[in-house]
């Protein structure tokens, strides 16, 4: 008799949870099922297994933040040849799986060397890292929301082999050429006009209407912007932002 996906999604949960994995249990969109913020283990057992066999869950995320570990996601074929080129084409072993868009790899994380935050962006690529913030990555074999399922790629899965370090000079080039925070868009010209810089997600609706030529109903408040912009008053801020 086959095996249903329930029973084979939640066979990889527990067996990520028997490693102390802090995993939380994910619906088909890539919502947590639950409260996830703060929790260092992860969800207990009984409630995995809950919204599993209850089919709310249809997946289930690793919260980085709580691992030392961090994702490199290929969404392209662009960002697949990008890092390829930064390891000079050699890869190391390291578990691996494939999404709807491209490929995920983990790799080990040493906190001091990279930026506080959920991760950043770096061309094509978004390096997940959960320093000091909250960052989930879906892993196999849950359900992608076009309809396919995650799968570990042979022999590079978390039960197969542990993540593999990042060479020093890898990690330098992805830190000095980052672009912003992961889940912001990369700034286009118009915004690039107003500074250049990345700012706090609560702006980007302002921005882009004032960079499409369009007056603004409401100006943010620029201390989070962490921008400067012009102002009736021109004070400046401690932080170098302008206040309106």
């Amino acid at each position: 008799m086959p095996i249903s996906k329930a029973r084979i999604l939640k066979n990889a949960a527990k067996s990520l949870y028997d490693k102390n994995v802090p995993i939380i249990p994910m619906t088909v969109d890539k919502k947590a099922t639950g409260k996830w913020a703060g929790l260092e283990d992860g969800f207990d057992w009984v409630d995995i297994e809950r919204d599993i066999d209850g089919g709310l869950a249809k997946g289930i995320a690793i919260n980085l933040a709580y691992t030392d570990w961090l994702d490199i996601e290929c969404d392209s074929e662009e960002a697949e040849t990008h890092l390829q080129s930064l390891f000079g084409g050699k890869i190391p072993p390291t578990p691996t799986w494939q999404s709807g868009r491209g490929k995920h790899r983990l790799f080990r994380k040493d906190r001091s060397k990279w930026p506080k935050g959920k991760g950043f962006a770096v061309g094509k690529l978004d390096i997940l890292l959960g320093n000091g913030k909250g960052c989930l990555t879906t892993v196999p074999p849950s359900l992608h929301p076009e309809g396919m399922e995650r799968y570990w790629l042979d022999g590079l899965s978390l039960d197969d082999l542990e993540p593999a370090e990042l060479p020093e000079n890898v990690i330098r080039q992805l830190v000095e050429t980052s672009e912003g925070s992961v889940g912001s868009s990369r700034v286009d010209p118009k915004v690039a006009k107003l500074g250049g810089k990345m700012p706090h997600r609560n702006c980007w609706r302002w921005l882009r209407t004032l960079s499409a030529g369009i007056p603004p109903m409401v100006k943010p408040h620029t201390h989070l912007c962490g921008m400067e912009s012009t102002s009736s008053t021109g004070q400046s801020t401690p932080n170098g932002s302008r206040i309106f």
